[in-house]
């Protein structure tokens, strides 16, 4: 930045010696007239360049934001892609983790239903437990038919 002002200052300094210089040089205002319409010549080309840069400068800005918003919507369409197959995963993992725990729960019960047979068997009594079996047999066949709910649903 304080190169910038710098440089400014410069030109403008140089500016008033122009002038002057000019004057001393062309005597004749005429002369002097004549010199100075060079000047608007040249001025009003650089505008006219600088201008047609401007206007191009525009067009290649609408043309980089038209990349960007195709790489934009390419990326986006990347991650819905990759979100869905997150998702699908997920939902896989759900349900196996819900089949391994009635399988666990399955085998709980079948487990309590011989426990149960045996302890009748200790007491004399085959029928003693006979409610909590016929309950752990209906949670068992209660559990199989969720765990093929869920087989067939993926």
């Amino acid at each position: 930045m304080k190169k910038m002002c710098s440089v400014v200052l410069v030109f403008a300094a140089i500016i008033p010696f122009l002038g002057f210089g000019v004057m001393e040089f062309y005597p004749n205002l005429e002369e002097a007239s004549y010199f100075s319409t060079t000047f608007g010549i040249g001025a009003s080309l650089f505008s006219g360049a600088a201008l047609g840069l401007a206007i191009y400068s525009f067009v290649l800005q609408q043309h980089q934001n038209d990349q960007f918003e195709q790489a934009t919507l390419k990326s986006l369409e990347g991650q819905v892609e990759a979100l869905g197959l997150l998702k699908k995963a997920i939902d896989e993992q759900a349900s196996t983790a819900k089949v391994t725990a009635l399988n666990t729960l399955i085998m709980m019960d079948e487990r309590r239903v011989q426990d149960l047979k045996e302890w009748g068997k200790n007491a004399g009594d085959i029928n003693k437990y006979a409610g909590g079996i016929k309950k752990a047999k209906n949670r068992i066949e209660e559990n199989r038919l969720k765990v093929e709910q869920i087989n067939d649903s993926i």
